[in-house]
C-alpha cells in the first residue's frame, strides 16, 4: 500500500507541474451577454501583442512628488 501511495503522490506532483495558467475574463461572462461579444471582437480585431513597459532608474528624483510624476507622464505622451 505504501508503494502505491508513493506512486500516486509522485503522479499528482508531476500533474501539478504540468498545469498551465490560462485565465481570461470571458470565462466568467455568459456567452449571450453583449460584454462577451465585445471582448471577443476586441481580441479579434485589436489584439496587437504586448504593451511596452518603461523603467526609470534615477536615485536623484523623488518619484512621489506630483511635479515629477507629471513630467514622466508628459515624457511618455511624446
Amino acid at each position: 500500500m505504501l508503494v502505491i501511495y508513493i506512486i500516486l503522490v509522485a503522479l499528482a506532483i508531476f500533474g501539478a507541474t504540468q498545469v498551465e495558467i490560462d485565465f481570461k475574463v470571458t470565462y466568467f461572462i455568459g456567452e449571450t451577454s453583449k460584454v462577451y461579444e465585445y471582448f471577443n471582437l476586441n481580441e479579434k480585431y485589436f489584439n496587437t501583442g504586448t504593451s511596452t513597459v518603461t523603467y526609470i532608474d534615477n536615485s536623484s528624483l523623488d518619484y512621489s512628488s506630483t511635479e515629477v510624476q507629471k513630467q514622466i507622464i508628459a515624457f511618455d505622451d511624446n
